[in-house]
């Protein structure tokens, strides 16, 4: 063998374990991506099985549901909430 089959042999070693570190890691985002859908869905779903007191007496809506779910905690409220002033 020739030093040029010799260094193409050893790239394509070097190669294939990076494809498969590339591809693991693509599934391991997929899994992460789904397990966190999942968890929406269920949020949803258990939300939706309370009554409209319940739901009021932890400051929700029936229609803030899928908002509560989708932004994980986050200020559900976003650029529609109103800031107090304070009078001088």
């Amino acid at each position: 063998m020739t030093d040029t089959h010799v260094l193409i042999n050893e790239v394509s070693r070097d190669a294939e374990p990076s494809r498969a570190i590339a591809f693991l890691r693509w599934a391991a985002s997929v899994l992460v991506h789904w397990h966190k859908r999942r968890a929406q869905y269920m949020t949803i779903r258990e939300l939706r099985k309370l009554d409209n007191r319940t739901l009021k007496d932890i400051g929700l809506n029936r229609s803030e549901i899928n908002s509560v779910a989708f932004t994980s905690g986050r200020d559900r409220t976003g650029r529609f909430s109103v800031q107090s002033k304070t009078l001088r």
